[in-house]
């Protein structure tokens, strides 16, 4: 049955107001599950220059997609929360339709939904209580729909949640603290960088969500939170920026690294939430900067108050357009149980665990590209996933490994750690196969690095 005219129309009518508003990603995510669109049409759609264009071509096909497209289009503006379009399909919109419609889009729920998420996860334990951790109540056979992107990453829309609908920030995180002895048996200045200063450092987070054309990066305020949430546990200063474009991080990163703050610290982090593609970061006038020459602005010659200190970047971004499908096997082994280091929180003496320094040769010289790991969401060419309400992967496995692991390993196990669990605990169902995701570590420390979270630094859980 072809739409009827007064459909048409109305479509017609609202050309402009359409073509100026509409989230295309979002609602072709839900005219694909619901068959409206085969792949074939969304790509079409998708290949248009502008986003405009792409507008118009949505609107223009979705006429010749039948009468029940129109409710479709209009319960996708609604799951969408684009309310202002939708109101303008209304008049058209059987009665029982709209309420039945309306009714459902506090759930999001997708009838059709074509993926299918599966957190494979176990449940950390903090001093004999659950950590709250991310998406740690998943299970199996949960509905999750991919949201499409432009080269970029990939995006997954959670389907039925028993739970609820509330983004999972992490108010408590569980974080396991290392006690004042521990550190004192353990530490070895040859061999490890000294984490101690209060603060611990620097930490500047870069979240970009809504781009000018790209799709907009649901789920990423989540993980925004929950890394911003981390690192305050962990001993340091936040500073956290939203929706820069490549000029303004590029200052903002130089401008990091010449901080007087670091003078008294010891360590930096930068984390970067981006849309990305082959060793660039993507901002949001959709124009893109090299990593590598964001590393630079933090070497020892950019930033001399950082040299010799650790510098740990986190780059939740896609760095190709592959996809990553994985391979049988037949068995998965977890990690065997490790050692808990379990003692009484005292009072931390800085000087009590630092051994006696001898004096440094003078002009002893360092390479300008050393202290530096850069932890990457993905291997180069490929997506990473991110899930609306839960954030990405890899950001949801560090919150997790960190918390409860960074009281006693070092920042090079605690990613091999994180590699494991985005590797063998997250898959998703696609129509060319199951995809997986691999983190990828690079590292130019020239010591072991601790975060050792303590108590006394001043964020409590």
């Amino acid at each position: 049955m072809s739409m009827r005219d007064e459909r048409r129309r109305l479509l017609d009518v609202n050309l402009l107001t359409l073509t100026a508003e509409l989230e295309v990603d979002d609602v072709l995510l839900h005219l694909r599950a619901r068959r409206v669109f085969t792949e074939d049409i969304a790509d079409r759609i998708q290949s248009q220059r502008t986003a405009r264009d792409r507008r118009i071509q949505l609107v223009r096909l979705l006429k010749t997609r039948g009468d029940s497209a129109f409710e479709v289009f209009y319960e996708a503006l609604v799951l969408t929360e684009q309310m202002r379009l939708a109101s303008l399909l209304e008049p058209m919109v059987d009665r029982e339709a709209v309420s039945k419609i309306r009714g459902a889009a506090p759930s999001m729920e997708f009838e059709q939904g074509n993926c299918l998420y599966s957190p494979i996860r176990t449940r950390s334990r903090s001093r004999g209580r659950p950590v709250r951790t991310l998406g740690v109540s998943d299970r199996f056979n949960q509905n999750y729909c991919m949201e499409t992107s432009l080269p970029g990453e990939e995006n997954l829309m959670n389907g039925m949640l028993p739970w609820g609908t509330e983004p999972q920030i992490l108010t408590d995180l569980g974080v396991e603290y290392c006690d004042a002895p521990f550190i004192e048996r353990i530490f070895d200045p040859k061999k490890m960088y000294p984490n101690f200063a209060k603060p611990r450092g620097l930490c500047l987070v870069v979240n970009n969500e809504r781009f000018d054309t790209m799709p907009h990066r649901q789920g990423t305020n989540v993980d925004k939170q929950n890394i911003s949430t981390l690192f305050k546990t962990m001993g340091y200063d936040i500073i956290e920026k939203n929706n820069v474009t490549v000029k303004e991080l590029t200052h903002l990163v130089r401008a990091f690294g010449q901080d007087s703050r670091h003078k008294h610290a010891q360590s930096a982090v930068v984390v970067i939430l981006s849309h990305g593609e082959h060793e660039q970061i993507i901002g949001v006038d959709d124009n893109a900067v090299s990593t590598h020459r964001l590393f630079e602005l933090l070497n020892a010659s950019n930033a001399p108050l950082l040299a010799k200190k650790p510098k740990l970047w986190f780059i939740q971004a896609c760095r190709g357009e592959r996809r990553d499908l994985g391979f049988a096997t037949l068995d998965e082994v977890d990690g065997a149980p490790r050692r808990e280091f379990d003692g009484g929180d005292g009072p931390f003496n800085f000087f009590n665990c630092v051994r006696p320094q001898i004096a440094q040769q003078a002009h002893i010289r360092v390479p300008n590209e050393a202290d530096v790991m850069v932890a990457y969401a993905t291997t180069p060419q490929f997506v990473s996933w991110r899930n609306s309400l839960r954030g990405s992967w890899f950001i949801q496995a560090i919150c997790e490994i960190f918390a409860a692991h960074a009281k006693d390993e070092d920042v090079l196990t605690l990613m091999t750690m994180v590699n494991h669990r985005v590797a063998m605990g997250y898959q998703t169902q696609q129509r060319d196969g199951t995809c997986k995701q691999m983190p990828e570590i690079t590292s130019r420390l020239l010591k072991k690095f601790y975060f050792w979270p303590v108590r006394s630094s001043g964020s409590a859980v």
